[in-house]
């Protein structure tokens, strides 16, 4: 019993305390870290999938589309929006305004935060 004893009375319980803050601390920043890399891919996900629907329309236009890059925008209703797009293809005025017309439409995003080359 002595020997327990001698140990509990030898215990640090502010470097015990401090040490649990810190555990506490950490274990936070891991959250907070796991939360921005989820909120980090599904707008990656988000925004594939933005760029994939453009090259499906272009294609149904006819229209050669090296790439499609929409950069999305969080939203007061707690969703990610397309806001901007740059769309690389070989095409004429006509098709281009057709394909622009259907991103406005059909994405919200307005011709004047259309990029195309």
């Amino acid at each position: 019993i002595t020997a327990v004893a001698q140990n509990i009375t030898r215990f640090d319980f502010a470097d015990y305390s401090l040490q649990l803050a810190k555990n506490g601390e950490r274990s936070y920043e891991l959250r907070e870290s796991g939360a921005e890399a989820s909120e980090r891919l599904n707008r990656l996900v988000i925004e594939g999938e933005y760029e994939a629907y453009i090259l499906d329309k272009a294609n149904d236009l006819g229209i050669d589309c090296a790439s499609a890059d929409v950069a999305v925008q969080w939203d007061t209703e707690g969703v990610w929006v397309p806001y901007s797009a740059q769309i690389s293809c070989e095409c004429g005025e006509q098709e281009r305004g057709e394909l622009s017309d259907i991103i406005e439409a059909e994405l919200g995003i307005p011709a004047e935060r259309q990029q195309w080359s």
